[in-house]
């Protein structure tokens, strides 16, 4: 019996965290962390702000653990069918990257109130940064692996350190989404004029190309 009633009230207090989370994100979207209170929060979440403590030490370990739950999120997209993550056989990778381009771009934006929080890293306490350099982690290491499979399958020329060659593209991809999230003026814009740009950059710092094909019989 106790076993049970201790897996209710861990069943319980896991529900209530994503309660908290989800009213986490709705809250960023009226307002930066920087100017959201921990009562505002927890008022959001119809509980007390002694009570949000039980599940989170400060409101920034709450955003913490939202950003993880987007990674994971973000990760489904990059291996969704025809990615360029996961290319298909017989698709070039400027039809890939293409499509998989406006589908990451789109996720930034529809994720934008949580996500520009992680890559506005100089407001955040050290401990939250980590996450975000995991986050970041994450889609470096996918893309340093397809590197290193395209050139394995012949596709893509031999080259610097696949993992420093992703972590560059990915770390300047990550400043035009944040300033696409904030409106920034630099933004580049969501435009099939700036996804070709992006792509035409990607393809030549990857393969030396801006249309690579596949080698015969692949």
């Amino acid at each position: 019996m106790a076993v049970a009633k201790t897996g209710g009230v861990g069943k319980a207090k896991v529900a209530r965290r994503e309660v908290i989370l989800d009213a986490l994100g709705e809250e960023l979207k009226r307002k930066p962390l920087a100017e959201l209170s921990v009562e505002e929060i927890a008022e959001a979440s119809g509980i007390t702000r002694q009570r949000f403590y039980h599940y989170f030490p400060t409101k920034y370990e709450a955003l913490a653990a939202l950003l993880d739950e987007v990674s994971d999120r973000l990760m489904e997209v990059y291996i969704q069918p025809g990615s360029w993550f996961v290319r298909p056989p017989g698709v070039t990778p400027r039809e890939a990257l293409l499509p998989t381009f406006e589908a990451v771009m789109e996720f930034w934006i529809e994720n934008g109130h949580i996500l520009r929080e992680g890559a506005d890293l100089w407001n955040l306490p050290e401990s939250v940064r980590t996450h975000w350099y995991r986050f970041m982690g994450r889609m470096v290491d996918f893309t340093a692996l397809q590197i290193q499979r395209e050139r394995d399958e012949g596709v893509a020329p031999q080259g610097p350190d696949p993992r420093l060659l992703a972590s560059q593209l990915q770390w300047m991809g990550e400043r035009l989404a944040f300033l696409e999230t904030i409106g920034a003026p630099a933004a580049i814009g969501l435009t099939e004029e700036a996804f070709e740009a992006s792509a035409d950059f990607f393809l030549r710092v990857v393969y030396l190309d801006d249309d690579p094909q596949l080698p015969a019989g692949r």
